[in-house]
């Protein structure tokens, strides 16, 4: 078992040395043995969020919009990547945050959120894309988010609303329809 205190520590100081400025934040939790007593004095991974300073610094140059999604990864670790990602001037995809959360859930969602505001997203009338998923509007409704108006405007991703209309009709004809729709709706900066 892996000692992960020291672990995230490292990755830390190495991020600053080799990569000034990246903000790290993670999260560990106490590790159980098979009958699921506590081990003291060892913990186990939980969360990770990290930016880098490049993208903290380059995102008030973006778009005043960013997307936020997860993805599983697979193998041996079947931990969820959430990334935000904007759009340069050019409609470039421009990363600018991620963590490595056990689960899509509420604490993994809010735990990302959190930090995207504290070290990211700073100002306030962001338009956020997201596929809207019912966990992620519980965090982005709470009394105290800084994810609705005025602070950030919650939209749709018109990916996700063609793939559901696809698997819901049955029909690629609307899926197709709804993305050429969405593409005349773009806004050029």
């Amino acid at each position: 078992m892996y000692d992960y205190n020291h672990l995230m520590i490292g990755l830390w100081a190495y991020s600053n040395i080799f990569i000034p400025g990246t903000k790290v934040e993670y999260e560990n939790k106490p590790a159980l043995n098979l009958q699921g007593d506590v081990i003291h004095g060892k913990r186990v991974f939980s969360k990770l969020f990290w930016a880098f300073n490049a993208c903290i610094e380059g995102f008030p140059f973006c778009k005043r919009m960013i997307q936020v999604d997860g993805t599983w990864l697979y193998g041996k670790y079947g931990h969820i990547l959430i990334l935000a990602v904007a759009q340069d001037g050019d409609s470039n995809i421009f990363p600018i945050a991620f963590a490595i959360v056990e689960k899509e859930d509420a604490e993994g969602w809010e735990f990302f959120l959190k930090h995207l505001r504290n070290h990211v997203v700073k100002d306030d009338g962001i338009f956020m894309i997201s596929d809207r998923g019912t966990t992620l509007l519980s965090i982005i409704d709470k009394d105290e988010s800084l994810w609705k108006p005025p602070h950030a405007y919650p939209a749709y991703c018109v990916r996700h609303i063609a793939a559901n209309a696809k698997t819901r009709f049955g029909n690629n004809q609307i899926r197709k329809e709804i993305l050429g729709a969405g593409k005349l709706l773009c806004i050029v900066y």
